[in-house]
């Protein structure tokens, strides 16, 4: 019965994985920087997680081009 219980806290499939680090990036909206937080997993490519994250968040290519040059850097 305890094995159940301790099976039922954990997290869903897929969730259990924790990211190796977070990359902060700083965007300027109308004279405002607006913090969004790129979460890195083991295996993670700078050119996938740019374009995802602009896709997500309606930036353009050179904002894309950009992040992956800043992303290679810290990942």
């Amino acid at each position: 019965m305890l094995q159940n219980q301790a099976a039922k806290k954990l997290p869903p499939k897929g969730l259990q994985e924790l990211p190796m680090m977070y990359v902060d990036v700083f965007v300027d909206s109308e004279g405002e920087p607006i913090k969004h937080r790129i979460p890195v997993f083991k295996g993670d490519q700078a050119n996938i997680l740019a374009e995802n994250f602009c896709i997500k968040h309606g930036y353009d290519l050179d904002t894309q081009h950009n992040l992956e040059q800043s992303l290679r850097q810290k990942i």
